[in-house]
């Protein structure tokens, strides 16, 4: 699940995908993101992986789609 903030506008969505991580820590994912009932949207991400792995600092890469963020290992 992740839980997405748009203008003020908090929704919780549920995915599901595939992703690859190379030698250098560095890597892509392809992610089927449920909006709503039978709303489903493709994302993909790049990302790098650091700070002992704890870490990994994403970017989108659809056309039109501004999308950042950081994934933090609890």
């Amino acid at each position: 699940m992740r839980i997405l903030s748009v203008n003020g506008s908090v929704s919780r969505q549920t995915a599901t995908g595939t992703y690859t991580v190379n030698r250098n820590g560095t890597g892509s994912a392809t992610f089927h993101v449920t909006f709503g009932p039978g709303v489903v949207r493709t994302e993909t991400f790049d990302f790098v992986i650091i700070n002992n792995d704890r870490e990994a600092h994403f970017i989108g890469t659809d056309p039109g789609i501004v999308i950042r963020g950081v994934a933090i290992k609890q």
